[in-house]
């Protein structure tokens, strides 16, 4: 509702203020001034040169002449001058009084135009620039807040250049004051609407955000201004008091002095808003705004207003200083053009543009043919003829490259119409291949494909397929709304946009192609206003596309930009796939160093909390066994049979904490392999004899198949290690009265070898019982850490997990092989190979 409200009162706002100031404008010619050059002196104005005035007297006469009175009023300064000119216009004839040698004399000035036609029109078309840089901008993009203050900032600038309040008052009534009462409500609130500018672009400075009040702040000195400058000036042309005037100038001199600050303050809020940028687009917007306030309002501020703070008078003309602050409009204009500053878009046809560059060829030749003419004319009063042709000549020849200079630039500049296909593609390869991220990557994309074909918006959208994604990695022109609205079209019709025809898809070739598969296509573009697609296709997959708007040339896409935008889409894609599966292999890496980390540390707190436990269990081992053995005094049946019960458990204990350290050693790679030439049936022997106690203690019956001549190669203390685990598994699972069989045997001779050919360098030894069997789903998980067979016909054995995994550890450390076979119900056997002693060499 505000904004509805706003809009027409700046425009009726706009409409009366330039009225104002084409009644400014004509009224400049006659601000007045004195028809002679003066200077200060203590006793008067002490005139210095004059051609109107006293025609008779010699130079040193008229250099001897003091004026001292204007319509009676005494002047010795330039304030109590401009105080006695205020209520006069040029052409009119004001008394005065002067001296000379001691005599005053009274007489008359007929008062001259202050400012010449060449300045006022300069003054005329600086004040229209103002005026229609901040009525397009508010027209274009009203509902931006940045765009409001500047449109603001350019009508108050706008309209007072255009018043120039010093020319714009003659008249002591109401209404000749109205103008000036404009220029003092207007001409103080510039300082504050430039800041808050430079605050608000291209989005809301932090500050601003957290100090809400900080805005209004700003132009609370600006009305104090306001109120004061009006009061005094119109009191002091009122009374006609000099001493409101004086006081008037004061004030104004302190305005000047809060403008410098504001000034900086400006300069400082947008090299903040420069160096917070995300991204380039946006750092060069800014950095035009930036360049055309300091290198148009720079000079006005620095060699205008501060050396008149200073009390100094003002180091360049009028004139120039008008001639800088020609570059701020024209710096936004262009901005406007090249990177859409406040997100508007404007689009130029080339046949303007080359008029106006038609316009500046023409206005370049003129110059050149008056300074030829120039030339002549100092040569000589009456030039010949063939030193006109010759000046003529060297101007055309001049035109000519000036021509072709000026139409190269806006090419490049703006349309680049014309491209080296080799070069841009090499170009753009470098760049992306200094792509730090994926955020740069894209970045660089957009900026490449902008550069080499300029277009009003653009996006790049990238499709994942494996999360259903979509994302804009990177756009130009678009606000965050419509990025939104592309993102919601695309992600409704993901599988729409997947099945879209492999190749570019133009708006002026829209009925071209299957147009059920397109018109998902069409939708994105006509609603967001883009005239292109270009899939981009990787390994027969669409993996994204590029869409952009309409040419800043204004001519339509051709077949030569396909050329190049068709291979810039897909390197570009290839190299974010590429960059993404970088960023993929890392996270795996970081990962998987992460997992080891906590599997060594995991290791390590086993190890030394096995090793802990190993000490004190030895020691309680120790005294069981004292005491079943009647150490210190012979124990009853009964007690003896509690002894047994801990020591069975102790010893179970020990296993498993043996089985922990053998574990966590394995894994650390700290285990050393002692190969010997070992006689097979002893080591089994020994081991049988080992755990012998169990197989008692279950009545087991163990039968023994076993080479006695056969030589194995292998450390002898790990393979009791495996023989024990084995055959505690073996006895663990099978039944009180069961029956265990142990086999060793040549590998030339076993018959069940499957497709290995290899068996017959190795010896095989097997282990059977009669247990419960595996299931078929088990035999390959039964090898994991910690990996136990459940069965609903057997409880859950005792134990950690660990003996076959150390088992095929060790086995595997001495080049052999393990493997299982087992029938639910009938028991299972577990086979392992050595190498015999006669192939131990081989390995």
């Amino acid at each position: 509702m505000l904004t509805k409200i706003a809009k027409p009162i700046f425009y009726g706002l706009a409409l009366f203020a330039l009225f104002v100031g084409i009644i400014g404008i004509l009224r400049q010619r006659d601000r007045a001034k004195i028809p002679f050059d003066w200077e200060e002196t203590e006793t008067g104005i002490k005139v210095e040169t004059d051609t109107t005035l006293w025609q008779g007297d010699s130079q040193e006469q008229r250099s001897s002449l003091i004026l001292i009175e204007i319509d009676g009023f005494r002047v010795q300064n330039e304030l109590q001058v401009m105080f006695s000119m205020i209520k006069y216009q040029a052409g009119q004839t004001v008394p005065v009084k002067w001296k000379r040698d001691g005599l005053i004399s009274e007489g008359s000035l007929k008062l001259e135009s202050k400012y010449s036609s060449a300045f006022i029109i300069l003054n005329a078309i600086l004040g229209c620039l103002f005026w229609l840089s901040g009525f397009f901008v508010y027209l274009k993009k009203s509902d931006d807040r940045a765009a409001r203050v500047f449109g603001w900032g350019c009508l108050c600038i706008s309209t007072s250049i255009m018043l120039f309040w010093e020319g714009a008052l003659y008249k002591t009534h109401i209404l000749g004051s109205f103008p000036v009462i404009v220029y003092f409500f207007v001409y103080p609130l510039i300082p504050a609407l430039i800041l808050h500018f430079s605050l608000v672009l291209p989005s809301e400075q932090p500050i601003v955000n957290v100090r809400k009040w900080l805005i209004t702040t700003l132009y609370i000195p600006s009305l104090v201004f306001i109120v004061l400058l009006e009061y005094l000036y119109l009191s002091a042309l009122q009374t006609d008091q000099y001493f409101l005037y004086l006081r008037f100038w004061k004030i104004y001199s302190a305005f000047r002095v809060i403008f410098v600050i504001y000034s900086v303050l400006m300069i400082i809020s947008f090299l903040v808003a420069y160096k917070n940028a995300v991204t380039k687009q946006i750092r060069n917007k800014i950095q035009w705004i930036f360049l055309g306030i300091v290198f148009g309002m720079g000079p006005f501020i620095l060699l205008w207003t501060l050396p008149q703070v200073l009390g100094f008078q003002p180091l360049v003309p009028e004139e120039v200083n008008y001639l800088f602050l020609m570059i701020f409009p024209l710096s936004f204009a262009f901005s406007i053009i090249k990177y859409q500053i406040l997100d508007i878009e404007i689009i130029l046809n080339r046949s303007i543009v080359y008029s106006l560059v038609s316009g500046i060829i023409v206005s370049a030749y003129l110059v050149i043919v008056g300074i030829a003419g120039y030339g002549l004319h100092i040569i000589g009063p009456n030039p010949t003829h063939i030193l006109t042709i010759l000046f003529t000549l060297i101007a055309v020849a001049l035109f000519s490259p000036l021509k072709k200079v000026v139409q190269s630039f806006v090419d490049t500049t703006f349309y680049r119409q014309k491209y080296n296909y080799r070069k841009v593609i090499q170009e753009f390869g470098k760049s992306i291949t200094a792509a730090s991220d994926q955020e740069d990557l894209s970045d660089r994309i957009i900026k490449s494909v902008d550069n080499a074909i300029p277009v009003s918006r653009i996006a790049l959208i990238v499709f994942d397929t494996e999360k259903r994604q979509v994302m804009i990695e990177a756009s130009q022109g678009l606000n965050q709304q419509e990025i939104d609205t592309i993102l919601n079209m695309v992600n409704e019709s993901l599988n729409d946009f997947l099945a879209v025809p492999k190749y570019p898809f133009m708006m002026c070739q829209r009925h071209q192609g299957d147009s059920s598969k397109t018109e998902v296509v069409v939708q994105l573009l006509e609603l967001n206003k883009m005239a292109l697609c270009i899939p981009a296709v990787i390994q027969d997959t669409v993996e994204g596309m590029l869409i952009m708007g309409n040419k800043l040339s204004g001519v339509r896409f051709s077949e030569e930009d396909l050329e190049l935008l068709v291979p810039m889409v897909e390197e570009g894609f290839t190299a974010l796939e590429r960059l993404r599966f970088q960023v993929k292999i890392i996270v795996e890496r970081e990962q998987k160093r992460q997992l080891e980390a906590v599997s060594n540390l995991k290791s390590e707190f086993i190890a030394h909390v096995s090793h802990e436990l190993r000490t004190p269990m030895t020691s309680i081992s120790w005294a069981i066994a004292n005491l079943i053995d009647g150490i210190p005094e012979k124990p009853s049946m009964k007690v003896r049979t509690y002894l047994e019960g801990i020591q069975d458990s102790t010893n179970h204990l020990n296993q498993m904490i043996q089985n922990l350290l053998d574990i966590t050693r394995i894994e650390a790679g700290k285990i050393e392999i002692r190969s010997q030439t070992l006689l097979l049936k002893q080591e089994i022997d020994q081991c049988i004899e080992i755990v012998g106690p169990l197989i008692k203690q279950k009545n087991i019956h163990l039968v023994r198949e076993l080479d006695d001549a056969l030589l194995v190669t292998a450390d002898a203390d790990w393979l009791h290690a495996i023989l024990i685990n084995l055959l505690d598994n073996a006895v663990k699972f099978s039944d009180p009265d069961g029956q265990i069989i142990i086999k060793a045997c040549d590998g030339s001779n076993v018959i069940n070898k499957g497709s290995d050919s290899n068996f017959k360098k190795y010896a095989v030894v097997s282990v059977q019982d009669n247990g419960p069997g595996i299931p078929a789903n088990m035999l390959t998980r039964i090898f994991r850490r910690f990996e136990r067979i459940h069965s609903d016909q057997k409880e859950m054995k005792k134990g950690l997990g660990l003996g076959l995994p150390i088992v095929k550890k060790l086995v595997g450390l001495q080049g052999g092989k393990i493997w299982i076979e087992s029938d639910l119900g009938k028991g299972s056997i577990f086979y392992f190979t050595l190498y015999k002693e006669k192939d131990c060499g081989r390995r």
